[in-house]
């Protein structure tokens, strides 16, 4: 019984820490409205462009003008951080 109980408890613990981490990860499109660089209507645009084409989000959203390198990297570091369940403030 001590075992099912230590099971139980490490799987309660597991699942946790899981949701913290998908509660900490955010969508490059997401992260770059929130710091109001982008609009959703920009961020559907790109994504219909990617959607015909081989090109990333990043990529996409840059074709249009809506970005620049710098901003692109600035957000893939955040979520790049969020993933590794480092919190981001700003």
């Amino acid at each position: 019984m001590t075992n099912c109980l230590s099971i139980s408890l490490e799987s309660t613990k597991d699942c946790v820490e899981r949701k913290h981490q998908l509660a900490s990860f955010k969508k490059l499109g997401q992260i770059l409205i929130d710091k109001k660089i982008i609009t959703e209507y920009q961020l559907h645009q790109a994504i219909c462009l990617q959607s015909s084409s081989q090109l990333k989000l990043g990529e996409a959203l840059m074709n249009y003008g809506h970005i620049v390198p710098s901003q692109l990297e600035d957000a893939l570091r955040e979520q790049q951080w969020r993933q590794q369940g480092f919190w981001v403030i700003g």
